[in-house]
């Protein structure tokens, strides 16, 4: 009967829940920004797509889902990573958290995006000044999670966005939560992660700011300051519900069945 009653739970949860991320406001589909966010991390969670939201643990599940960071036999654990993704860029992530015995496991994670230095150039020198820049775009952020009961771990990431090009940023806040229920250890699993939800972020900066010539005015008027008006843009908001089941277990050979969507 409490099984019956928390599928339930789980399954009105995650109808709310992806009615609100994916139904939203029009303003998400396709403009949503921050989309490093996406960017997946682990060679576990990467290979299988995401599939194993309900079984994965680690450090590697502070990405994929937070609740599998406390299912660990061991005291802690740390990843580091640097992958080359696309364009010559890198995409370099750390993440560690230690296990306080009753009270959960605690964590941090650090994620970069290295896009290397890249020319300045403009109208009048389109091969480029001789100058470079780099933008500079992090993600920070902590890491809670804990075995609630022998079937239920449920975790929670809170994380700062920082995106910064030249002089001109932006700086945002978002929540990851997750929870994983198992009928036994070799039973089926059953997750639910929900990751980037927080408020709008707008780009701001002094690289916003020019001097223009009022228009419709006599020869010689002086410029005046104007600035560079922008929308603010929403979070890539996603939600994950996988299952797992593992037929076979012995000593030498572990069979585990995922699928998500």
């Amino acid at each position: 009967m409490r099984l019956k009653k928390f599928l339930i739970f789980l399954l009105i949860l995650s109808v709310v829940i992806s009615s609100s991320v994916f139904a939203g406001s029009a303003r998400r589909k396709g403009t949503s920004g921050a989309q490093e966010l996406t960017i997946p991390v682990g060679a576990v969670g990467t290979a299988l797509n995401g599939s194993f939201t309900a079984a994965i643990r680690g450090a590697e599940a502070i990405f994929w889902n937070p609740a599998g960071v406390a299912d660990i036999p061991m005291t802690g654990e740390a990843m580091v990573s640097r992958m080359n993704y696309i364009a010559d860029i890198y995409v370099n992530y750390l993440a560690v958290f230690s296990k306080f015995g009753r009270i959960g496991a605690l964590g941090a994670f650090l994620k970069t995006i290295d896009f290397g230095e890249i020319p300045i150039t403009t109208t009048d020198s389109p091969d480029g000044t001789g100058e470079y820049y780099t933008p500079r775009y992090f993600t920070f952020g902590v890491t809670y999670s804990r075995v609630m009961t022998d079937r239920i771990r449920a975790g929670v990431n809170v994380k700062m966005i920082s995106e910064q090009v030249m002089r001109v940023g932006a700086t945002g806040f978002a929540i990851d939560a997750g929870v994983q229920y198992a009928t036994s250890p070799n039973g089926l699993k059953i997750g639910v992660s929900i990751k980037n939800l927080g408020m709008d972020m707008k780009f701001d900066g002094p690289d916003l700011e020019q001097y223009v010539t009022p228009p419709g005015t006599e020869p010689g008027t002086g410029q005046e300051p104007w600035r560079v008006p922008l929308a603010k843009f929403e979070l890539p908001t996603q939600m994950e519900m996988g299952i797992a089941y593992t037929p076979l277990r012995n000593d030498m050979l572990k069979l585990t069945v995922g699928g998500f969507c």
